[in-house]
């Protein structure tokens, strides 16, 4: 289950419970803007499979561009047509 606030349990709150919530929004609320809880609060903990998968795909974007950067500079001018990304993901048109 992906929940936006990762930290907050899943169900019914005690009152008790509620009531730390609440003190710990308002306190980041108040002292927010301080660089120290800022920094704290900024991090955006991502499970390690969706982090991992993310880096591999970048890696591999970064790769294809590359790659044909490196087509393009080694080819004559003119013979390798550009793509735009868009436009390279499209397989077939249905009309």
């Amino acid at each position: 289950i992906w929940k936006a606030k990762a930290s907050q349990k899943m169900g019914t709150l005690l009152p008790k419970e509620k009531n730390k919530q609440a003190y710990n929004a308002a306190l980041l609320k108040r002292y927010g803007h301080m660089p120290d809880i800022k920094r704290i609060n900024r991090h955006r903990h991502l499970p390690k499979s969706i982090y991992k998968t993310g880096k591999l795909r970048r890696e591999v974007m970064d790769a294809e561009r590359r790659k044909e950067e490196n087509r393009i500079k080694h080819s004559a001018p003119g013979s390798i047509k550009i793509k735009p990304a868009r436009k390279k993901k499209i397989v077939a048109r249905i009309e």
